[in-house]
This record gives C-alpha cells, structure tokens and sequence, in this order.
C-alpha cells in the first residue's frame, strides 16, 4: 500500500540515544486493539498485542517542534483528531484538527473560545467537550448537532459508545454527583444521582447499556443501566482515597476492570455480583432516599472508610472479601432440628443486623488485582500532561488485560476469572524506549498497518 511523504520527519540518528519526548496524553482507540500518544514533539500510535509501533508523526528540528496534547482515534483508521498542548503546543489549544495520515495533512478544524479537554470519535460523530460545556458535531460536514451543559467539567469527563446500532453519550451533569445520558437512538434523555461527591471517572461497555462510575473518593465504583438509571451494582475498589484513571467493560459486560494512582488495577466480576447487587443494591420503596431530588436510590456513602489495616488471610474487616457477609460460627450439632432451628435463627439476626451496619458491607470487592511494581514507576509525563497514572484494557485473548502507564511500559496480564488473585503477568514492553530503537521500522509503521498481528488499517 503506498503512502504519502511525511513532513513529520524521523529522528535522526545522533538523537537515537537521547530520552524520549515527554508524554502529554495516551488512550485506547474505541476497540482498544491499539493505543496513541501525544507527546511534546508529536504523537505516536502503537498496537497492544502484539506490542508494536506503528505510527509516528514527530518533528525533531529545532523550531519546528510542536506538542500534541490530546489524540483521538478512529478505531484503526487513518483519521485522527488533535489538539496542540504542552510547553510549545503544534496547533492551539482551543482548535481541533481532524487529520487525514493517508494525505499527511488536516482535512478539516472545528474552533472554540476556551480550551478543549477531550474528543471522542464514532464514524458519524465528533464530540468535544470543553470545561463547562459539550459540542457534538456531524463528522461528514463538522455541523453542530447537539450542545450539552455540564458545569465544571475540568478533567473533560465524557463516553461515547462505539457501536453502530446505539448512540450514547454519557457525561457529568451540572448538579454535582449526576450524570447526564443522551440515547440519541431513541430519542430520550435524562440524568440521575450517580454519586454524593463529585463524578471523576465514567465509561460506557461497547452496546452503551451500561454506565460506570466513580467519584472523586475513588473507593466506590457503580454500575448503571443507561436505560432509566437503575443501580445494578455497587463495587468497591478500596477503602482509602484514590484518583480512578480508567474504567473499561469487557466484549460481554461479565468484566469491569479498574485503574488508579495507587498502580494497581482491579478486575470484578459483574456476574458474581448480579446476584448479591439485586438484593443490596436494588432498593424497595422503603429504602428510597426521598432528600436526594432524581434519584430514588439511598446509596453507600463514597467517603474514604477509617479501617485500614488488613490481615493477610482475610479481608479489610476481618472476613473473606469475596462472601461479603457477616461471618456465622459453624454450627454443629448431633440433633438435627436442634441445628436447623439454630442455624434459621442466625440467619435471621445476620438479616437485621445488615440493616444496622455501614452500608459499604455490601460492596462488592475485587475479584483479581495487578500491583505495578514499584521500582519502574518512574513516570515520562511531562508537567503539563492531560494523563497520568494507569490505564487499562481487556485484551483480545479471554481473561487478559493490557495495561498502559506514563512509565512507557505496557504490561499483559491474564486473571483467573474464578478463584481471581494476583493476576499473572505474560509480558512487560517497553514502548516508550530511551534510546528510541523503534526507529529502525519507521517506513513500515508508515503503511499505518500492523503486519505482524495480520490486521490492516483502513483507509478512509
């Protein structure tokens, strides 16, 4: 396939052995088959598995030398947006930059009067989402189709679906704690009470039915229908504050995996937790909490929680993570009604008694963890990054994770979707190298096609 001549020309190979550009932004494309970066010199584009460059579009003249804040892909496309950023920006912060990499050039912009702080793709849909407010946009004419206030929306909080059959948006609504959905397909909006604090972190799984998020505590993460904004679970990451980075549904919606600052990812189990979320996290009429206006639902505090201190044979409060119950001796007895009376006893003060304690007994704790190893979270992020921390996705082989993070390492991992644990890691790549080696398969990465996993771009 030819390609056209770049003027983002190659590194020479005096500057092969100098650090890498300073990261300013990563994210996964809407199938999460490959990545792109921004970084102060351009953006680079990579596949997950395998791990390979296979675009990069960076100028390394002096003067010439231009920072690319955030890149939006379109699924495996030559189509791209950006936004300059950084210490020397390529293209000002409040203009998107549709690019063709087939014709090396821009196709088309879209301006604004404040700063941009993210841009979702779909083949029909350009989305914008600046501090206070979301711009959506028809991708065969850049028309205006739909404006959407949020409020203060500083870390540019949105999810687009990527199917073709559902269209939905998902984003922070103006009153604190809510989100607002926009199912265009069906002609319906609405928003609800996600959480008390303010949301940090949202996703939508792939068909767009479903809805995760998390607060700016980073301890809880909920799960709801798109639909009419049903609670379907509640899941607990942890106990102690935390920046939530990314969320990411698998194929099936019977996975969510979770990333923050602390380094480590969670994986839970949506199927284990259907059964004890419709019990604790659906409410009666009863349980409605009638002082929260637009949400019928009483929901578990997201504050930090005081305990801290584990044992290593059981969970944060003294009994098994995964049984989320309160722990009942082992009953025994050789008279069998004797033992079946007292057994139907305790059952029935264990009932009441969850009806006295915190309610984030109930949450659903992690199935699977990944820890980052510590010695190599030495971070290229440059000051001015839009990024930090984790993010991860479900890989395309059953039960494993690709993780990718500001240290320039991207890891593999595999979990067991049963018995869970720490998760296996199958490999470690470095894609952001020191002595940027991955030069050496530059004119091929420029066919913007990944040969070795045999699945081509397309060309738009």
């Amino acid at each position: 396939m030819a390609t056209k001549p770049s003027s983002w020309s190659p590194a020479s190979p005096s500057e092969q052995l100098h650090a890498p550009p300073k990261i300013l932004s990563y994210a996964f494309n809407q199938d999460q088959t490959c990545f792109a970066c921004g970084t102060e010199t351009g953006f680079r584009v990579y596949n997950c598995d395998p791990p390979k460059e296979t675009a990069r579009r960076e100028e390394t003249q002096p003067g010439n030398q231009g920072g690319i804040a955030i890149v939006a892909m379109l699924f495996r496309t030559n189509i791209f947006a950006l936004v300059g950023g950084g210490e020397n920006p390529r293209y000002p912060a409040k203009k998107v930059m549709i690019w063709d990499d087939y014709q090396n050039r821009c196709i088309g912009e879209l301006r604004f009067r404040f700063p941009i702080k993210a841009v979702l793709l779909r083949r029909e849909r350009v989305v914008v989402v600046l501090e206070s407010a979301i711009y959506v946009y028809d991708f065969a004419d850049l028309r205006v189709v739909d404006h959407i206030e949020t409020g203060p929306n500083p870390r540019g909080l949105c999810a687009l679906c990527p199917s073709s059959s559902n269209l939905v948006l998902a984003c922070p609504s103006p009153r604190k704690g809510h989100v607002h959905i926009e199912l265009y397909h069906l002609q319906k909006t609405h928003s609800f009470q996600a959480h008390e604090s303010a949301i940090s972190c949202i996703a939508l799984d792939n068909q767009g039915n479903h809805l995760a998020s998390a607060s700016e505590n980073g301890t809880l993460i909920r799960i709801f229908a798109t639909l009419n904004g049903q609670l379907l679970h509640e899941l607990r990451r942890g106990t102690d504050r935390a920046n939530i980075c990314s969320i990411s549904f698998n194929t099936d919606c019977s996975f969510l995996a979770v990333s923050s600052d602390k380094g480590t990812v969670h994986v839970f189990s949506l199927t284990q937790a259907s059964s004890s979320s419709a019990s604790s996290s659906t409410p009666s009429n009863a349980q409605m909490n009638t002082n929260t206006p637009n949400s019928p639902y009483e929901f578990t505090s997201d504050s930090p929680l005081p305990v801290r201190h584990r044992s290593s044979s059981s969970g944060p409060y003294g009994f098994n993570d995964e049984s989320n119950q309160i722990p009942t001796p082992n009953v025994s007895s050789e008279d069998d009604t004797f033992g079946r009376a007292r057994s139907a006893s305790l059952a029935f003060i264990k009932e009441k008694a969850m009806g006295y304690l915190p309610k984030y007994f109930s949450s659903r704790w992690s199935l699977a963890q990944f820890h980052m190893p510590p010695e190599l979270n030495t971070s290229w992020a440059s000051p001015l990054a839009t990024v930090r921390g984790p993010i991860v996705a479900f890989g395309q082989e059953p039960n494993t994770l690709i993780i990718i993070s500001d240290n320039g390492l991207e890891y593999k991992c595999r979990f067991d979707p049963v018995q869970g644990g720490e998760c296996e890691v199958l490999s470690a790549h470095r894609w952001l190298r020191h002595d940027d080696s991955a030069n050496g398969d530059r004119d091929r990465a420029d066919s913007m096609r990944s040969s070795e996993s045999n699945e081509d771009w397309i060309m738009l």
